[in-house]
């Protein structure tokens, strides 16, 4: 038998204050984990912002890239198709 405050106790109560600072304590370093966690879930989303930002800029100038490439292809083509004409025409 315990004794708390000059009132006898049967060490439950020491259990339970025991018990309750323990939780007190683990709850604290959850919260602080927890804090830890929000700050690297924001530095992460703020990288994957950027990297979709800039993905999104490569996708653009690879799109205007192919359309140059493309309009460069029919050109060469028609120029290549004038040329035999123009041998041809040479060549009367």
């Amino acid at each position: 038998m315990y004794v708390r405050n000059n009132v006898p106790t049967d060490g439950r109560t020491e259990e339970r204050q025991s018990r309750y600072e323990e939780l007190l304590s683990e709850n604290a370093y959850l919260r602080q984990e927890n804090k830890k966690l929000h700050s690297e879930n924001e530095q992460l989303r703020e990288v994957f912002r950027i990297a979709r930002v800039e993905f999104e800029k490569k996708n653009r100038e690879k799109a205007f890239l192919s359309a140059e490439l493309e309009k460069f292809y029919a050109k060469k083509k028609a120029l290549t198709e004038e040329n035999v004409e123009l041998k041809v025409r040479l060549e009367i």
